[in-house]
């Protein structure tokens, strides 16, 4: 009894309800990240961050942000949850398997999210919308997307290393600690796997706060989801968020910012790339269903061994 009381006393998520505990994570995180954060940045550069000439600041701003706001609350939650660093985190060394074949599914989808992209701008020129409604969105989007260009440009080579570390390298530690990480192995606790796989995606998609990229999170998010578990390693995930982000950066870097937004090839070569992304598309769906395959394989093995 005195023993139940004083891990109630350290560890007082301990036994909460899988769901609650998540909805804290949110809340804590959307606290500390998207407000403190914003009142730091208003405070220190006033409403013009979005407009900073010198991005470096910018970069390190992100750096530090992402791990004071976002990592160390992950981590005192965890902790307060009772749980080890490995288990509460998934850090597991796993079959290299799973990372080869995770790399190849982020490679290979890369075209149909740009199908996608492309087919996202045609419709919203067409939404049923109000204008004033529409130019609010489309306002708000341009401002996230002006300030990702400029976050993302490099102008020579130790802009790129910073841009790496700042874009690709701190979201992939931060960003899959957090989801795939804690929120994931809170919610598996339930036993409803495909929920949990598909809720960590949605929960990952609306914390960007990015209203044309929530389909594009979505996915991405259920395809780490189901990395992690089925390979029971947080690794895979954190090396696939980063070559994802490092994927854009070095588009940006070699063919100039224009790359981001310019379907122009795609509505020039629409059939020939409608056949490739759905040929694409069915070789990610393939390699994300062999890694499901694979995972429950290893995870009876493990059972009966």
């Amino acid at each position: 009894m005195h023993k139940n009381n004083i891990d109630v006393n350290k560890f007082p998520f301990k036994d909460l309800n899988p769901y609650i505990f998540v909805v804290i994570i949110i809340i804590i995180v959307f606290f500390t990240y998207q407000m403190l954060g914003s009142i730091f940045v208003m405070v220190a550069f006033g409403e013009k961050f979005l407009e900073l000439e010198n991005m470096s600041l910018g970069r390190f701003v992100t750096i530090i942000s992402q791990f004071l706001l976002i990592l160390f609350p992950v981590y005192l939650l965890n902790y307060l949850a009772g749980n080890n660093i490995q288990d509460g985190f998934s850090l597991r060394k796993t079959n290299f398997i799973y990372y080869l074949l995770s790399i190849a599914g982020i490679i290979i989808i890369q075209p149909a999210l740009q199908f996608y992209m492309f087919l996202q701008e045609k419709a919203i020129e067409n939404l049923p919308f109000s204008n004033e409604i529409l130019e609010l969105i489309k306002k708000i989007s341009e401002q996230l997307e002006t300030y990702t260009v400029k976050l993302v440009t490099a102008n020579n080579y130790s802009d790129l290393i910073l841009i790496i570390f700042a874009v690709a390298l701190t979201p992939a530690i931060c960003e899959e600690l957090m989801f795939r990480g804690l929120i994931l192995n809170s919610l598996v606790k339930t036993e409803k796997i495909k929920y949990s796989i598909i809720l960590t995606g949605l929960i990952f998609s609306i914390f960007h706060f990015h209203p044309f990229n929530i389909i594009p999170l979505f996915f991405l998010g259920i395809y780490l989801s189901i990395v992690t578990y089925y390979s029971r390693s947080i690794y895979p995930a954190i090396l696939v968020h980063f070559i994802n982000n490092l994927i854009s950066i070095l588009a940006v870097y070699f063919y100039g910012k224009e790359i981001i937004d310019d379907y122009q090839f795609i509505e020039n070569n629409i059939y020939s790339f409608s056949i490739f992304t759905f040929v694409t598309f069915i070789l990610f769906v393939f390699i994300t269903y062999y890694i499901i395959i694979k995972g429950k394989k290893d995870m009876m093995n493990e059972q009966s061994g």
